[in-house]
C-alpha cells in the first residue's frame, strides 16, 4: 500500500484494528491448558496499534475482528488444514509468475515457498517490486 501512495513513502504506518488483545487472551483461544512463567525483562502486558494514519494517509481500516479470525485460525490448525494463502497469493496473475519464476513452484509446500520467496526477497532487492507491478 505504501509503495502505490507516495503520501506513505519513507513513513511508519501502524496496522490493526484499533483493539488491544493480551498474550493472555490469545493463548486462551489457543488452550486452556497453559504453564505461566514469571514476566522477562521488557515484556509487554499486550499491544495496541495507533491506527489514526492508516486511516487518514491509505484510507485503510481492518475488515476483520481479530480474536474471530485466530479462533478460525487455530481450530483449522487443530484439525491440520492451516495452509493459509492471502488471496494475493492466488491471483491468476501473480501464480503464473511464480510458476515461471521459481522451478518446481507447483510441487512446493508452503513452507518451501514461503522459503523461496523469502531467499528471493533477501538476494533481489527488485524482486517484490515487480511481483507487486504485476498485480495492478
Amino acid at each position: 500500500m505504501g509503495l502505490q501512495n507516495p503520501n506513505a513513502r519513507a513513513t511508519s504506518i501502524n496496522l490493526g484494528a484499533g483493539v488491544g488483545y493480551s498474550v493472555k487472551d490469545v493463548a486462551d483461544l489457543v488452550s486452556p491448558n497453559q504453564v505461566h512463567l514469571p514476566r522477562r525483562l521488557n515484556d509487554l502486558d499486550g499491544t495496541l496499534a495507533e491506527t489514526c494514519l492508516a486511516k487518514k494517509v491509505l484510507n485503510w481500516e481492518a475488515r476483520y475482528n481479530f480474536m474471530e479470525e485466530m479462533s478460525k485460525m487455530i481450530e483449522l490448525s487443530k484439525q491440520n488444514k492451516a495452509d493459509f494463502l492471502m488471496s494475493f497469493w492466488t491471483q491468476p496473475v501473480i501464480a503464473d509468475y511464480l510458476v515461471q519464476y521459481f522451478s518446481g513452484w507447483p510441487d512446493m509446500n508452503l513452507d518451501e515457498k514461503n522459503e523461496a520467496i523469502r531467499k528471493e526477497i533477501e538476494n533481489n532487492s527488485y524482486f517484490l517490486e515487480n511481483l507487486l507491478a504485476r498485480a495492478k
